[in-house]
């Protein structure tokens, strides 16, 4: 499999057209039509319909497309850094789910922006399981991930702050006048919740099957189930911080407290990039910074 016909293969689905593909490409129809006729002969695999007017991807050729966008912008990136001449250049993906732990790697990003303006980003908002899947195939340089998470073939940095999960909820609602959650409290209500796997630590803190609770719908990301909430009715079993109080809206903490923590997670056998290693190094001092701000309030508030 040539990069070349990787190359073809995209276009053509981008295309849905081999006729618009080959003038694109610069070649000829039936030059296009001769290497992707090799391609489904090595994959042992028809990858596209040709049933009908528009070229369309079959559910094999759909797999291939996102492999194969993967592995030419990976292909791309490399290219453009090795052909650099700048200090520092490239770009950094970074998966993450939504904490405000995130405030840490927002920092050693803002402080880049300054040093290494040619270093560019693509962030991408995803569950710990989704995380470590892209961490896993090289779709992702660094991934920031829920604890508790599988960490197998990881290193990790575990960030200095924990997330309260409490419940996002209308001011006028039935928690009107309410500042803290209890688990008897969850009962029968319509919640919404999150996508990470922490059924099992929230059954602890209920104290019963996490499967008695009525969970209505599972989101990925808060702000459109926030949108739903703000309609009254509907609750959201959420972290603090990510969506903000307002009039309408109010975030009210478990009690007893439930937390949880969070690692920046790379994978252990990785090919090492300039971007990489150097943004990493800035984490490691960001999060040595914030570690050392800790314990000097916690030792001033014992004074």
């Amino acid at each position: 499999m040539e990069i070349r016909t990787l190359r073809y293969f995209v276009e053509i689905a981008h295309q849905k057209s081999f006729t618009l593909a080959a003038e694109r490409l610069f070649v000829t129809q039936p030059t296009l039509s001769r290497q992707i006729a090799e391609l489904e002969e090595e994959l042992g695999q028809v990858l596209f319909d040709r049933s009908t007017r528009r070229v369309t991807l079959t559910e094999k050729g759909l797999y291939l497309l996102r492999q194969a966008e993967s592995i030419l912008a990976l292909l791309d990136r490399t290219k453009k850094e090795a052909m650099s001449k700048s200090e520092l250049m490239g770009e950094l993906v970074i998966c993450a789910a939504e904490t405000p732990s995130f405030d840490i790697v927002a920092e050693v990003i803002h402080e880049f922006l300054t040093i290494h303006p040619s270093v560019q980003y693509r962030f991408i908002s995803a569950n710990s399981q989704d995380t470590a899947d892209r961490l896993r195939t090289g779709l992702a340089d660094f991934g920031l991930m829920m604890l508790p998470s599988d960490l197998d073939g990881f290193e990790y940095l575990e960030i200095p702050r924990l997330n309260q999960w409490g419940v996002l909820t209308r001011r006028d609602g039935c928690f009107k006048g309410r500042t803290r959650i209890h688990a008897e409290d969850l009962k029968d209500i319509p919640l919404f919740f999150s996508r990470q796997p922490f059924e099992n630590r929230f059954a602890g803190w209920l104290g019963h099957p996490f499967a008695e609770l009525n969970i209505i719908g599972r989101y990925n990301l808060l702000y459109n189930v926030s949108r739903i909430v703000r309609m009254g009715g509907q609750h959201a079993l959420c972290l603090d911080g990510i969506i903000g109080e307002d009039d309408e809206l109010m975030f009210l903490p478990l009690e007893p407290a439930f937390q949880v923590g969070c690692v920046i997670a790379w994978p252990r056998v990785r090919a090492k990039r300039l971007v990489t290693e150097v943004f990493l190094e800035s984490l490691r001092k960001k999060i040595i910074e914030e570690n050392r701000r800790l314990v000097l309030s916690s030792e001033e508030k014992q004074d």
